[in-house]
Order: C-alpha cells, then structure tokens, then sequence
C-alpha cells in the first residue's frame, strides 16, 4: 500500500486559516500495512479564520490508496460535527445517490455507487468526495472518515 497523504480540498475563495488534516490509522489484527489490513483514513477541515467560508464552495475529494479497496460494509462513511460548523453533510448508505458523499472510479465522475464484491469491500472506487453545503462558521470543524482494506 502506498499513500501519498494528497486530498484536493476545494473552496471558491479560501479565507488564509483553512486547514485540511489527513491522518491514517491502522486498526488491523497486526499493526503493520500488510495485504488483508485495515486502514482507517481521517480527513479534519478546520476553518481558524475569523471569516465564514462562502456557501456551497467546499469540495473535498480524497482519493482511495492504490493496492487498496474501500470498506462498504455500513457505516462505510462517518461524518461527525458538520452541523456545529453550519455545513450540512449528510451520509446515509453506500449504495444511496441523494446523500453528500460521492464516489468515483476515475476521479472525475462520481456517480458511482458502490456494491460488496463479497468480501465487504469494492475494488473500483479510485475516489470519494465530499459535498457539503452552507456556508462553513468561523473558528469551526468537521471531521470525515473511511476505511480501506489493503490488497
């Protein structure tokens, strides 16, 4: 598995405080990154500044690491704190188009929906993204999670 820690984090005009954190976090059997372990990926958008960011204007587009496949096993996606932040980012399920959260399988068309190839993972998202909307509170964060099995 290889992972590059890059995340295209999209806003129209970007008040100069807005951070975005990428963590990993092995949460296998064994600790190492070695095929049939699980990787939990932690994506934290904090906006420090004392100005609100525009609404509708943040895109968070993470890709999925090559050597690995995305967990689809529910909850696939964990969202926590957008409504403290004046976001609404909704995830409902894998499989459901109406929610926040998209997926691609070439990083530019994300209306993919995932499917269990029977091991509760699917080894065609190349991309998640997510699609908040409002406008994002000063001095406010939220946080996104998924978790990846690798091959």
């Amino acid at each position: 598995m290889t992972d590059d820690h890059t995340s295209a984090f999209e806003v129209a005009v970007i008040p100069p405080n807005v951070t975005l954190v990428k963590m990993t976090h092995n949460i296998g059997t064994t600790g190492y990154d070695i095929p049939g372990e699980i990787v939990r990926y932690t994506l934290i958008v904090n906006n420090f500044d004392s100005r609100a960011i525009d609404k509708n204007t943040i895109f968070l587009t993470d890709p999925v690491p090559a050597n690995t496949e995305l967990i689809v096993t529910e909850p696939a996606v964990t969202v926590t704190n957008p409504a403290a932040t004046g976001l609404t980012l909704n995830y409902i399920a894998i499989n459901d188009s109406t929610d926040q959260v998209e997926f691609s399988t070439d990083g530019s068309d994300f209306s993919y929906q995932p499917t269990d190839g029977g091991s509760g993972t699917d080894s065609s998202v190349t991309h998640i993204r997510f699609v908040p909307t409002g406008s994002m509170s000063a001095a406010s964060s939220f946080t996104v999670t998924f978790m990846v099995r690798i091959e």
